[in-house]
């Protein structure tokens, strides 16, 4: 979802990134459009976790 310039969302992680390494397999980001910085807020194991994430946080869980 965008809301006043920032963008929120959950992707998969690269095979390549250390979380990864530790079992995370996703991570909730959240990118500032005027700057273009993204930064990974959270990182899940499951996708009940990112359930749960989405639950108390209703940005990340609303379409774009």
């Amino acid at each position: 979802m965008t809301t006043n310039g920032t963008k929120y969302g959950i992707s998969y992680l690269p095979e390549d990134c250390l979380a990864y390494f530790d079992g995370y397999r996703f991570g909730a980001y959240k990118r500032n459009l005027s700057t273009g910085e993204t930064h990974i807020t959270e990182f899940f194991k499951t996708k009940d976790e990112i359930q749960a994430f989405v639950n108390a946080n209703p940005e990340y869980g609303k379409p774009a």
